[in-house]
């Protein structure tokens, strides 16, 4: 009996076993310093931060952007359900400048997108077209679809129909035009799925494939928009990205405390598709949940449960640098 799309009952009775984390493998001796080293070069595609219109006390944007300098990483892309951020990693990478020349370091790239909701006109060709031109398109990174307005998340939390990127099974035109618009992009930009329903990233895949836009299925291991292993597959053969996110891997402290996450099934999804294919992000952002040190974590819990140094560098590094056109 399944109680999520792959979490089973006998998986419920595994996890709630008394004795559970003594049944566990026992995980490689890695150190904290050592995944803290992995985070050198490192590209973090998809997290959040304030300010912004929704949960409060999350931390500034400004300030992960120091501490991901200090870590010595590539890149961040910053998402917000609600406004473009693009303009925003403008003014946050000129203050990284002055602040990383007065401490000696090299300050990550900051970019930002514009995420499809109905804040900025839903699935809306102008707005993405706005974001790819004139200061913005120097930082504009990602197009996201609808996120917490899209039809799945909406009817899923029992508020209504809401923006879907299907008309009676057919890609909409309005999703087309974005697609084509990324396309004629004179700067390298992906496009990522949000909270689509599994029909609708297949239908933007294949959109995109004969576009040939780089498409990430986003937290392709959280519950919402979870993928079997095989669906990954065939997102895989339309040469989508598959990205694992941090967050619905190990949960949040304070934002969404006993969340159930997919630590196993994300797992399953890094050891069963191929890893020139995945990105590790962290997603994180949220109260209680700073996306540095949550990339920490994330490649602490894979390099101790035996994941490759080299795939781990794949998935965090060499992976995102090639989707963001970063050398």
């Amino acid at each position: 009996m399944k109680i999520g799309k792959v979490f089973s009952m006998e998986d419920a009775k595994k996890v709630t076993h008394p004795a559970y984390p003594y049944m566990l493998p026992e995980m490689l001796p890695y150190s904290e310093s050592d995944a803290y080293s992995f985070l050198r070069g490192a590209v973090d595609m998809h997290l959040h931060g304030g300010p912004t219109g929704w949960m409060p006390h999350r931390p500034s944007m400004l300030e992960t952007s120091r501490e991901a300098s200090v870590a010595g990483m590539r890149a961040l892309v910053f998402k917000d359900h609600y406004y473009m951020t693009s303009p925003v990693a403008r003014v946050i990478q000129e203050c990284l400048e002055a602040w990383c020349r007065e401490k000696g370091l090299t300050p990550v790239e900051v970019f930002g997108g514009v995420t499809l909701n109905y804040a900025v006109g839903g699935l809306n060709p102008v707005a993405v077209k706005t974001a790819l031109k004139g200061d913005f398109k120097q930082k504009t990174k990602v197009i996201w679809m609808p996120s917490i307005d899209s039809d799945l998340t909406r009817r899923a939390a029992n508020l209504g129909p809401g923006i879907t990127v299907l008309d009676n099974g057919r890609l909409k035109k309005e999703a087309r035009e974005i697609v084509e618009a990324v396309a004629s992009s004179d700067s390298k930009v992906a496009i990522e799925t949000s909270h689509l329903y599994f029909e609708e990233i297949v239908a933007l895949a294949e959109e995109c494939e004969k576009q040939a836009v780089d498409l990430v299925v986003t937290h392709a291991n959280q519950e919402l928009t979870l993928l079997t292993v095989e669906e990954a597959r065939e997102l895989i053969s339309r040469k989508a990205w598959i990205q694992l996110a941090v967050i619905s891997m190990l949960g949040t402290p304070i934002a969404a405390p006993g969340w159930v996450v997919n630590y196993h099934h994300s797992m399953k999804l890094l050891n069963s598709l191929d890893t020139d294919r995945i990105i590790l992000a962290t997603d994180a952002g949220q109260t209680g949940a700073k996306p540095v040190e949550y990339m920490k974590y994330g490649v602490w819990s894979l390099l101790s449960r035996d994941v490759s140094p080299d795939i781990v560098r794949k998935i965090v590094s060499e992976n995102p640098k090639k989707v963001l056109g970063l050398r």
